[in-house]
């Protein structure tokens, strides 16, 4: 119980900053992807 109080606050803008970064990351893998097969 102590752990998941301590991680509430760092919950939200983690889970937005992973957001962003999966995006960022989904992004590049399309762009490189449509280079190999082009």
């Amino acid at each position: 119980m102590r752990s998941s109080l301590f991680l509430k606050p760092f919950t939200v803008g983690t889970l937005l900053a992973i957001v962003k970064l999966v995006k960022q990351v989904y992004k590049i893998i399309v762009n490189s992807w449509e280079l190999f097969s082009a």
